[in-house]
């Protein structure tokens, strides 16, 4: 008996104890080799390394662990800093079209032949930026066409003209910035909102190491500016392999609004958008129907029956049953609005010290609790791109966590407790 009741509370000890998880760290480069670019990686994070200077390379290296460090490193004598990578001047050969330094002619610079920088004008004004090699690699120079005037790379008289000015999308800029959409801040499309709730602006391409963009909001019905979310670099993204960045925005009044990106880099600049695509924001969304045999359920406070027909979130679940009250752009329960497919991810996230609050009225006058999301946390080993709610309907009540800690600490004191009697009474 007294074996057997030792065994137990050996097995209950051990279960108490957090499992330790190796994450295991890569680097496809080998480590600290500044003439490769290479991409740290391990359980929960991916770097690449980047140009932090013409000179300098942040090399992602391996710790003696699993972590990752960020070494700025200095290139080797005669070689550049170029997509992460140290480039010797004979390993990239540079060409320019015409000869160099020549205000009066188009030219476009070919280096390491993969990349492509081509004269070019600013629209607003006479100022042309003039590629041209020296020394085996591609420099810039700015240059205002005097009493001339900037045409398609090059000074011209008023008369003379080369030609269109080159579309941005094939004129062959080393960062290609050819996706801006609007998203629920989860990479899902989104094509509708209601005011106040939060919307994000996204923005990536490739190939923009050291690029960055200005992001504004723009009223679609006449084209004027609603916002300037101000200015992003471009970070990476190990899993995609793309250049990106986001913002949020909070819609204020109805209305259809779109992205207006101008992207700059070395010696370039070009805008994107999608006023093709812009979203709709709506301060009354029509839920669908409540399914049958389904009601919305009393006020936890009052206890009056809540009122069914608004949908804030627009996402088709009536509000008084609605468990997750955000903008989310994929499928979710017709029953809760939680998204579907999410609840094995979401798991992870460790909440115990985001504490509910009281059921409250929000700004929507919606009874909700909320928590602050940052004292989340996610275990070591564990990834998930989803943040955890910060706000939930008042309808449904935390389930009592059984298996926690605390309840199996109390569980091993009341058995030795309870050990420790029976050995004084024997």
């Amino acid at each position: 008996m007294k074996r057997g009741l030792k065994l137990i509370l050996l097995i209950l000890i051990i279960s108490t104890i957090p499992q330790l998880s190796s994450a295991a760290c890569t680097d496809s480069d080998g480590g600290d080799i500044r003439t490769k670019l290479g991409i740290a990686s391990n359980e929960s994070v991916t770097i690449a390394d980047t140009c932090e200077s013409i000179r300098t390379v942040n090399e992602a290296v391996c710790d003696d662990g699993s972590a990752i460090e960020l070494l700025a490193q200095e290139c080797p004598v005669e070689t550049r800093c170029y997509n992460g990578r140290c480039l010797y001047f004979e390993n990239a050969p540079c060409e320019d079209t015409d000869g160099g330094i020549e205000y009066s002619e188009y030219g476009i610079v070919t280096y390491n032949d993969d990349t492509i920088l081509r004269d070019m004008c600013d629209p607003d004004s006479a100022l042309l930026t003039e590629f041209y090699c020296q020394g085996g690699i591609p420099w810039s120079v700015k240059y205002v066409c005097d009493s001339l005037r900037c045409s398609n790379g090059a000074c011209v008289d008023n008369e003379e003209d080369l030609g269109a000015e080159i579309p941005p999308d094939e004129a062959g800029f080393p960062c290609n910035a050819d996706n801006i959409f609007w998203t629920d801040g989860y990479n899902h499309n989104i094509e509708e909102s209601g005011i106040g709730l939060p919307v994000y602006g996204f923005v990536s391409g490739d190939g923009c190491d050291g690029a960055y963009f200005h992001l504004n909001v723009i009223d679609a019905s006449d084209d004027s500016l609603v916002e300037d979310l101000g200015e992003l670099n471009f970070g990476f993204d190990g899993d995609s392999l793309y250049w990106y960045n986001i913002s949020s925005w909070v819609p204020s009044s109805e209305g259809k609004y779109y992205l207006k990106a101008t992207v700059y880099g070395a010696g370039y600049s070009y805008e994107i958008d999608n006023s093709d695509n812009p979203i709709v924001v709506s301060g009354d969304c029509e839920p669908n129907p409540l399914p049958e045999g389904l009601e919305c359920g009393n006020d936890p406070i009052t206890g009056e029956p809540l009122t069914p027909g608004n949908d804030f979130d627009c996402d088709g679940v009536d509000d008084c049953r609605d468990q997750w009250l955000y903008n989310y752009g994929g499928e979710v329960d017709p029953l809760d609005g939680i998204p579907l497919g999410m609840s094995g991810c979401l798991g992870f996230w460790d909440c115990t010290n985001a504490q509910w609050s009281q059921c409250m009225k929000n700004s929507e006058g919606r009874l909700t609790r909320t928590r602050d999301i940052t004292r989340c946390t996610l275990p070591s080993g564990s990834s998930c791109p989803i943040a955890p709610s910060n706000e939930k309907s008042c309808l449904k009540e935390q389930p009592f966590p059984v298996f926690g800690w605390l309840n199996s600490l109390t569980v091993i004191f009341m058995l030795m407790g309870y050990y420790l009697v029976r050995k004084k009474n024997l």
